[in-house]
Formats: structure tokens, sequence, C-alpha cells
């Protein structure tokens, strides 16, 4: 398990970031493209937004993404 200090010197592409577990609010471009890079990274990712659109949560699905949806105004589930 890393230490909240081994997360803070994660800073670099070559920096080891498998078994990071990384929560990315929103599913639009920015939000897409950070699962996107923290998948290819190799940290094991969820994608928290109040709505999918179709391709986009195909393409989540193939990086092998874990979603799921709230309403904003209920905030990040509780796991």
């Amino acid at each position: 398990m890393r230490t909240p200090e081994s997360v803070g010197e994660l800073s670099r592409w070559h920096d080891d970031w498998s078994g990071l577990r990384a929560l990315v609010l929103g599913s639009g471009l920015s939000g897409f493209a950070a699962a996107d890079t923290l998948v290819e990274l190799g940290a094991s990712v969820t994608v928290l937004s109040e709505s999918f659109d179709d391709t986009t949560a195909e393409v989540l699905r193939v990086l092998g993404v874990r979603m799921l949806t709230a309403p904003r105004a209920d905030g990040p589930p509780p796991e």
C-alpha cells in the first residue's frame, strides 16, 4: 500500500503509478483524458460523473475503468 508521501512523489510519466487507486470527477474532456492517462500509467481508475455518453462509457469499459453515477449534490459515494 502506498503512503501519502510516496503518492506525493509521483510527478513524472516514468514513475511507478501501478497500484495507485484514483478517483476522477467528471467524464467530460478533461476527466476522460485524466482517466485514460492514469490507466496507461498503471493506476486503477474510477470515474464518478452525473452521466456518461455512450461513446465515452464504451471506451472507459474497454480501458477497464470503473464508472459510478451520482447527482452532483450527493457528492462521492461512501466507498
